[in-house]
């Protein structure tokens, strides 16, 4: 249903010609069968070659000096090893044959998941046979390194090259049942573990694309606000898993102490492993898989995140370079040592990476190239193919960004880098980004996405109940995380909300002047209202960021940072909610936290960064939308926070200005607008205190 409706046409191309170049550049039609067939087999069995030749590391003494300490073994629990290679369980069994899809094309045999979900339970003891047999020798079936190989094309036209085709691997359904387990297992074991780099979770239990979206996001808000330079630079990986050396593999995963039966186990997965292509109505010959892991394999994602785990230990071990995240707030008033005397929190980013998406982060171009090297080294002696002209650099550097391109030593190689514009984005794990968080294009984008999705809608002959699925489960949660990271406004929201209900109008065919709660009633089945999408799901984030150990230190700073900004003694929430609109200096997480006000939504934190002094603040007294920011720049300067430091002893009058000047580490310049603010607002005659 949904692909007629979006007009979703299934990827299918064939093979029944190709278009080759020869070493003179010449074009060339290929047409003959038995020769099409050849380039076929040559193109995929080496599709993931490279020029140079690979080393065989079966020692540690085979890799570079500088890489040998972080290739050693890191020793783990024992019982958390033997839970690995522990006999697999009936209920283990069960619950992985009951968790399987649907629909699903079968193997070389034909046998589709729908058989084993049918497979008599009480059969179910010559599977745990074979698997733990498995387990124990490390040895596979012959019959499982045999599988389909289906090509499809990549978004662009193929125009019958093979280079502009991928492929999709048809393995036995009964090995992806075994491997589904052993995969469940080891993400368990990486996640108890904490194994991984902490910026290379990639799979595992408990991480997503949020945690890395979340910290780029954080690092261009503080960054503007602190008026730093940041260079965040994107690179592109090229056919990841077919460049794999097993042999490094096997280093990978002794570094995690894996053990040795399984290693064994996993690297048999790949070794003799044999591809058949389907080319139209017949098969070609089989041919090696020489050399990589297989790409539809559902344990391959994890086993790249292994493999790539050394370079995370190798930056993230630097002491120079990356984007400092920083915030500090006073703990006492009046205390004048602020080196000492002060809330300090720090975290430092250098790389995230998302299997194959990479993402660098720096405060200086040279600190970027000196982790460039290192990571160049590393993809050179593991097989790592970068395509390096197509790097793309997102910074807030006025001077570069008008160049619109700069040169970034990356390795052994000079290279030219795309600079992201003053008004455009840079998209990262499906998010867009902005130096300096102009969001117009992004607004311009959800727009046109939400009115082109409408448009095909309105010509098919579908059902109420049919849009609403389509709007509230395919078209609202896409937009939904293209905007994860930024607040929408209320107009490009309220502009959402119109072009969803004009295409179910006319889909319903009510009248134009339909009331407009009665289509976003929760009472029946309804179309979401977008901004209400918006506060649940990033309420919800939000939340998550809160308590997951990877994005917590980021919210922290946030907050505290927050808290700096307004010079306030306690949690920033609840001034924030104060203002009766979001000023403009609002970064994100201000502007999410005043969006709950209409929603009544409060807060009960363990704030533990409280500023000692008085019980009330005097921003409290401060809130105007035209000043507030002045009022707390002067403020600062003086050391003034409470309502305590400006009043007389017994709270009837306040001090006069000269008194206050006394006080304060600044005493130049005239009496402050806040103080005339306060004097004008709240004493009964001016003229006396």
């Amino acid at each position: 249903m949904l692909n007629s409706i979006l007009e979703c046409k299934p990827q299918k191309i064939t093979i029944d010609r190709l278009i080759t170049t020869t070493d003179t550049d010449e074009i060339q039609l290929i047409t003959n069968e038995e020769e099409i067939d050849t380039l076929t087999i040559n193109h995929f069995q080496n599709i993931g070659s490279s020029s140079h030749v690979s080393t065989n590391f079966t020692t540690m003494d085979k890799l570079p000096t500088f890489w040998q300490h972080i290739y050693k073994t890191k020793p783990k629990s024992q019982i958390l090893k033997d839970q690995l290679i522990a006999p697999i369980t009936s209920s283990e069994l069960l619950m992985t044959i009951q968790s399987l899809p649907n629909n699903k094309a079968p193997g070389p045999t034909g046998i589709t998941y729908e058989f084993w979900k049918h497979f008599p339970k009480r059969h179910h003891t010559i599977l745990l046979t074979l698997f733990n047999n498995i387990l124990q020798t490390g040895h596979i079936p012959s019959a499982w390194k045999s599988a389909l190989l289906y090509p499809i094309p990549k978004p662009e036209f193929w125009n019958y090259q093979l280079e502009k085709t991928r492929p999709i691997i048809l393995l036995e359904s009964l090995r992806k049942i075994f491997v589904k387990i052993i995969t469940d297992r080891l993400n368990k074991f990486l996640h108890t573990t904490n194994a991984l780099q902490p910026n290379n979770q990639a799979g595992i239990a408990g991480s997503s694309t949020a945690e890395i979206i979340l910290t780029i996001q954080t690092c261009i808000d503080i960054n503007l606000a602190q008026n730093r330079k940041f260079y965040i630079m994107v690179q592109d990986l090229s056919k990841a898993y077919d460049r794999i050396n097993l042999d490094l593999l096997t280093k990978a995963m002794d570094r995690l102490d894996l053990p040795n039966i399984f290693q064994t186990m996993i690297i048999n997965l790949f070794k003799g492993h044999k591809n058949r292509v389907i080319i139209g109505d017949h098969l070609t010959n089989s041919f090696d898989l020489t050399t990589g892991i297989i790409q539809g394999e559902v344990i391959s994602p994890i086993l790249w995140v292994l493999y790539y785990d050394p370079l995370f230990e190798a930056i993230n071990n630097t002491t120079i370079g990356g984007i400092d995240l920083q915030a500090e707030h006073l703990k006492d008033i009046y205390d004048s040592d602020l080196t000492e005397n002060s809330h300090k929190l720090q975290l430092n980013c250098k790389l995230q990476g998302y299997l194959d998406d990479t993402t660098w982060l720096n405060n200086s171009l040279h600190h970027l190239e000196e982790h460039l090297r290192i990571a160049d080294e590393f993809y050179n002696f593991s097989n790592i193919k970068i395509n390096k002209s197509k790097c793309h650099l997102l910074t807030n550097d006025k001077a570069l960004v008008k160049e619109s391109t700069t040169n970034i030593q990356f390795g052994s190689t000079n290279i030219i880098v795309d600079v992201v514009g003053k008004n455009d984005n840079l998209r990262i794990l499906g998010a867009h980004f902005n130096a300096f968080n102009n969001h117009n294009k992004l607004y311009h984008k959800i727009i046109n996405t939400t009115n082109h999705m409408t448009h095909m809608i309105k010509k098919k002959k579908i059902t109420e109940d049919m849009i609403i699925y389509v709007i509230n489960k395919v078209i609202l949660p896409r937009l939904e995380y293209m905007t994860q990271h930024i607040i929408v406004p209320t107009h490009i929201n309220n502009r959402i909300n119109i072009i969803l209900r004009s295409a179910f109008k006319s889909v319903a065919n009510l009248p134009k002047n339909f009331y407009t709660a009665a289509i976003h009633t929760p009472i029946a089945p309804n179309i979401i209202d977008f901004h209400d999408l918006q506060i649940r799901a990033k309420l919800a984030n939000f939340y998550a960021a809160s308590f997951n150990p990877i994005t917590s230190d980021c919210i922290k700073i946030l907050l505290l940072l927050s808290q700096t900004n307004f010079w306030y003694p306690r949690s920033p929430i609840n001034i924030i909610q104060t203002f009766p609109k979001p000023l403009t200096k609002f970064n994100n997480i201000e502007r999410f936290i005043h969006l709950l006000r209409n929603y009544n939504f409060t807060f009960t934190t363990n704030f533990a960064f409280s500023t000692k002094g008085d019980f009330f603040p005097i921003v409290d007294y401060l809130i105007n939308l035209t000043y507030f920011f002045r009022y707390i720049k002067s403020l600062k300067t003086k050391r003034i926070m409470f309502l305590d430091q400006i009043i007389q002893p017994d709270s009837s009058f306040f001090k006069s200005w000269d008194e206050i000047r006394y006080t304060t580490p600044n005493k130049k310049g005239p009496v402050p607008l806040w103080y005339k603010h306060m004097i004008d607002q709240y004493t009964i005659n001016p003229n006396t205190l």
